[in-house]
């Protein structure tokens, strides 16, 4: 069985505020994206996408996948359309980045490639454009406050 990673709510606020802050810090360099909208990927996405839309000042919007099995196990990835009005550059939130698989699905369903920045919470590998405070083994399973 995967080792479990437990991110409490301190945590995951305290990843929202870092996230908020290079976010702010970025829209003060030259070139930078200056993002019209949050899209929150569901179900895992849409508190950190939340917050960041009321930190940020921005319409926030949302699309649900399906990938993971009650056992965990991964499977095909299935992507709804978008819940309300999207503009670009969007940024794209979803509580973690496992493989990259969800997250290259929403950016391909959207049409947003080059038009977008990624963050999460907690990220097991590295992307472009994608920033997240908290790194885990890929191996782990992690565990939201918000999840059972």
């Amino acid at each position: 069985m995967a080792e479990q990673v437990k991110i409490d709510w301190k945590s995951f606020l305290a990843s929202a505020d870092l996230i908020e802050s290079n976010l702010r810090f970025m829209g003060s360099m030259p070139k930078s994206l200056e993002f019209k909208s949050v899209l929150a990927i569901g179900r895992g996405g849409f508190i950190l996408g939340s917050i960041l839309s009321h930190k940020l000042e921005l319409p926030l919007a949302a699309i649900i996948t399906t990938r993971y099995s009650v056992d965990h196990k991964a499977g095909e990835i299935k992507v709804s359309p978008i819940i309300g009005s999207l503009e670009f550059p969007v940024l794209i939130v979803d509580d973690i980045v496992d493989d990259g698989t969800t997250l290259k699905s929403v950016i391909k369903a959207i049409s947003a490639e080059g038009r977008y920045m990624a963050v999460s919470t907690v990220t097991k590998i590295t992307l472009p454009n994608l920033f997240a405070p908290i790194s885990v083994d890929k191996g782990s399973w992690v565990v939201f406050p918000w999840e059972k």
